[in-house]
Protein backbone atom coordinates (compact mmCIF):
# COMPACT_ATOMS: atom_id res chain seq x y z
CA UNK A 1 0.00 0.00 0.00
CA UNK A 2 1.30 3.43 -0.94
CA UNK A 3 0.41 6.78 0.64
CA UNK A 4 -1.24 7.74 -2.68
CA UNK A 5 -3.59 4.72 -2.36
CA UNK A 6 -4.63 5.78 1.13
CA UNK A 7 -5.19 9.40 0.11
CA UNK A 8 -7.19 8.35 -2.98
CA UNK A 9 -9.43 6.12 -0.83
CA UNK A 10 -9.99 8.84 1.76
CA UNK A 11 -11.02 11.34 -0.92
CA UNK A 12 -13.65 8.89 -2.22
CA UNK A 13 -15.67 8.64 1.01
CA UNK A 14 -16.50 9.93 4.46
CA UNK A 15 -14.70 7.98 7.18
CA UNK A 16 -15.06 8.38 10.96
CA UNK A 17 -11.84 6.52 11.81
CA UNK A 18 -8.80 5.72 9.69
CA UNK A 19 -6.90 2.54 10.56
CA UNK A 20 -3.43 1.72 9.22
CA UNK A 21 -1.86 -1.66 9.95
CA UNK A 22 1.30 -1.46 10.06
CA UNK A 23 2.43 2.16 9.56
CA UNK A 24 6.03 1.32 8.67
CA UNK A 25 4.82 -0.92 5.81
CA UNK A 26 3.15 1.99 3.99
CA UNK A 27 5.22 2.93 0.94
CA UNK A 28 6.09 6.50 0.07
CA UNK A 29 8.65 9.17 0.87
CA UNK A 30 11.21 7.92 -1.63
CA UNK A 31 14.79 8.29 -0.46
CA UNK A 32 13.93 8.19 3.23
CA UNK A 33 14.93 5.17 5.28
CA UNK A 34 14.16 3.81 8.74
CA UNK A 35 13.71 6.61 11.30
CA UNK A 36 13.41 9.36 8.70
CA UNK A 37 10.71 7.43 6.81
CA UNK A 38 8.88 6.63 10.05
CA UNK A 39 8.95 10.28 11.11
CA UNK A 40 7.63 11.32 7.68
CA UNK A 41 4.85 8.69 7.90
CA UNK A 42 3.92 9.92 11.38
CA UNK A 43 3.70 13.49 10.14
CA UNK A 44 1.66 12.33 7.12
CA UNK A 45 -0.76 10.49 9.47
CA UNK A 46 -1.12 13.69 11.53
CA UNK A 47 -2.00 15.63 8.38
CA UNK A 48 -4.56 12.93 7.46
CA UNK A 49 -6.14 13.32 10.90
CA UNK A 50 -6.46 17.07 10.40
CA UNK A 51 -8.12 16.59 7.00
CA UNK A 52 -10.22 13.44 7.42
CA UNK A 53 -10.55 12.39 11.08
CA UNK A 54 -8.77 10.33 13.75
CA UNK A 55 -5.99 8.04 12.52
CA UNK A 56 -5.35 4.79 14.38
CA UNK A 57 -2.06 3.12 13.45
CA UNK A 58 -0.47 -0.13 14.51
CA UNK A 59 3.30 -0.28 14.94
CA UNK A 60 5.64 -2.83 16.47
CA UNK A 61 7.68 -2.59 19.64
CA UNK A 62 11.45 -3.09 19.52
CA UNK A 63 13.45 -5.95 21.02
CA UNK A 64 13.69 -4.33 24.46
CA UNK A 65 9.95 -4.93 24.89
CA UNK A 66 10.36 -8.70 24.71
CA UNK A 67 8.96 -10.35 27.86
CA UNK A 68 7.85 -7.10 29.53
CA UNK A 69 4.37 -6.48 30.92
CA UNK A 70 4.54 -2.68 30.95
CA UNK A 71 6.12 -0.89 28.02
CA UNK A 72 7.05 2.75 27.51
CA UNK A 73 7.00 4.92 24.42
CA UNK A 74 10.77 4.64 23.86
CA UNK A 75 10.24 1.00 22.90
CA UNK A 76 8.70 1.64 19.47
CA UNK A 77 10.57 -0.17 16.71
CA UNK A 78 13.06 2.12 14.93
CA UNK A 79 11.93 5.23 16.82
CA UNK A 80 12.97 6.75 20.12
CA UNK A 81 11.45 10.21 19.56
CA UNK A 82 10.62 10.83 15.88
CA UNK A 83 7.29 8.99 15.65
CA UNK A 84 6.38 9.74 19.27
CA UNK A 85 6.43 13.50 18.66
CA UNK A 86 3.61 13.05 16.12
CA UNK A 87 1.41 10.95 18.41
CA UNK A 88 -1.41 12.40 20.50
CA UNK A 89 -2.45 9.16 22.19
CA UNK A 90 -0.36 5.99 22.45
CA UNK A 91 -1.27 2.55 23.76
CA UNK A 92 1.23 -0.29 24.08
CA UNK A 93 0.66 -3.98 24.75
CA UNK A 94 3.11 -6.05 26.79
CA UNK A 95 3.43 -9.78 27.40
CA UNK A 96 5.52 -11.68 29.93
CA UNK A 97 7.32 -14.99 29.38
CA UNK A 98 5.99 -16.28 32.72
CA UNK A 99 4.35 -19.64 31.90
CA UNK A 100 1.52 -18.95 34.35
CA UNK A 101 0.61 -15.74 32.50
CA UNK A 102 0.92 -16.76 28.84
CA UNK A 103 -2.78 -16.05 28.28
CA UNK A 104 -2.50 -12.43 29.48
CA UNK A 105 -1.52 -9.20 27.74
CA UNK A 106 -0.94 -5.88 29.50
CA UNK A 107 -2.42 -2.85 27.76
CA UNK A 108 -1.31 0.56 28.97
CA UNK A 109 -1.57 4.18 27.88
CA UNK A 110 1.95 5.57 27.55
CA UNK A 111 1.13 8.99 26.12
CA UNK A 112 -1.90 11.21 25.96
CA UNK A 113 -2.06 14.85 25.13
CA UNK A 114 -4.71 16.98 26.74
CA UNK A 115 -8.00 17.11 24.88
CA UNK A 116 -7.62 20.88 25.01
CA UNK A 117 -4.22 20.68 23.33
CA UNK A 118 -0.65 20.26 24.49
CA UNK A 119 0.85 18.32 27.36
CA UNK A 120 0.08 19.02 30.98
CA UNK A 121 2.34 21.53 32.71
CA UNK A 122 4.92 20.46 35.27
CA UNK A 123 2.94 22.20 38.02
CA UNK A 124 -0.23 20.18 37.39
CA UNK A 125 -0.98 17.07 39.42
CA UNK A 126 0.45 13.77 38.25
CA UNK A 127 -1.81 11.66 36.07
CA UNK A 128 -2.23 7.93 36.28
CA UNK A 129 -2.31 5.67 33.25
CA UNK A 130 -4.36 2.50 33.47
CA UNK A 131 -2.70 -0.83 32.80
CA UNK A 132 -5.33 -3.38 31.87
CA UNK A 133 -4.55 -7.05 32.32
CA UNK A 134 -6.55 -8.90 29.67
CA UNK A 135 -6.75 -12.57 28.80
CA UNK A 136 -5.99 -13.53 25.22
CA UNK A 137 -6.86 -16.78 23.48
CA UNK A 138 -4.39 -17.17 20.61
CA UNK A 139 -6.48 -19.98 19.07
CA UNK A 140 -9.49 -17.78 18.34
CA UNK A 141 -8.14 -14.23 18.82
CA UNK A 142 -10.57 -13.52 21.68
CA UNK A 143 -9.73 -10.94 24.38
CA UNK A 144 -11.26 -10.75 27.88
CA UNK A 145 -10.80 -8.29 30.75
CA UNK A 146 -9.23 -9.71 33.90
CA UNK A 147 -10.12 -8.87 37.50
CA UNK A 148 -6.87 -6.93 37.94
CA UNK A 149 -7.20 -3.17 37.58
CA UNK A 150 -3.76 -1.63 37.40
CA UNK A 151 -2.50 1.93 37.36
CA UNK A 152 0.99 3.23 36.67
CA UNK A 153 2.21 6.63 37.75
CA UNK A 154 3.52 8.24 34.54
CA UNK A 155 6.27 10.09 36.34
CA UNK A 156 7.54 7.52 38.83
CA UNK A 157 6.53 4.19 37.31
CA UNK A 158 4.99 3.40 40.68
CA UNK A 159 1.42 2.91 41.86
CA UNK A 160 -0.13 5.48 44.18
CA UNK A 161 0.22 4.58 47.83
CA UNK A 162 3.08 2.15 47.27
CA UNK A 163 6.71 2.55 48.13
CA UNK A 164 9.68 1.14 46.29
CA UNK A 165 10.08 -1.40 49.12
CA UNK A 166 6.52 -2.71 48.68
CA UNK A 167 6.06 -6.46 48.27
CA UNK A 168 3.54 -5.81 45.51
CA UNK A 169 4.68 -5.53 41.92
CA UNK A 170 5.79 -1.89 41.30
CA UNK A 171 3.23 0.20 39.50
CA UNK A 172 0.33 -2.11 40.25
CA UNK A 173 -2.86 -1.54 42.21
CA UNK A 174 -5.31 -4.40 42.28
CA UNK A 175 -8.88 -3.40 42.76
CA UNK A 176 -11.97 -3.52 40.41
CA UNK A 177 -14.19 -6.14 42.00
CA UNK A 178 -16.83 -5.46 39.32
CA UNK A 179 -14.71 -6.93 36.51
CA UNK A 180 -14.86 -10.64 35.82
CA UNK A 181 -12.41 -12.96 34.17
CA UNK A 182 -13.71 -13.63 30.68
CA UNK A 183 -13.11 -17.22 29.58
CA UNK A 184 -12.99 -16.47 25.81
Amino acid sequence: MHIRDVERKLKSGDYGLIGINILSKVAGFKGKEDMDKLEALGHWARILSDEYGPVFVVHQADGTAEGQKILDQSQLYKSKTALQQEIDFQIMIGKTHDLLEQQYRYINVVKRKSLLGGHRNAGQRKTLSPVLKVSFNADNGCWGISRDCRFRDNEQGQAPGTSSSSQEEPGIVVGNDQAQDHPC
